[in-house]
């Protein structure tokens, strides 16, 4: 048995892992210890959905800004740029 510990935020990489690999996996934090498929190097591994920003906690927060009198940002980006380039206004 794989203790939940071990488990937190793995996600197996294909439907055919075994509870072994899974193990090593958490063990050693290596991915490519999940699956037996080759990932090349630079290769897009992930992708957010389209409407990942409309739907995250981030567009809540940056639609919260907005309402206090801060600029519109349409982005993760753009929120970061403005919450960097503006800490003591971010931070208010």
């Amino acid at each position: 048995m794989i203790p939940d510990r071990w488990r937190c935020g793995l996600i197996p990489c294909s439907e055919n892992f075994s509870p072994d690999s899974f193990l090593c996996a958490a063990q050693s934090g290596n991915i490519l210890d999940m699956t037996k498929e080759s990932i090349e190097r630079g290769a897009l591994t992930w992708q957010p959905a389209l409407d990942a920003w409309e739907n995250s906690s981030l567009a809540d927060f940056a639609d919260h800004v907005v309402a206090l009198g801060g600029p519109a940002c349409s982005d993760y980006i753009e929120l970061l740029d403005w919450s960097l380039g503006e800490l003591g206004t971010f931070w208010a």
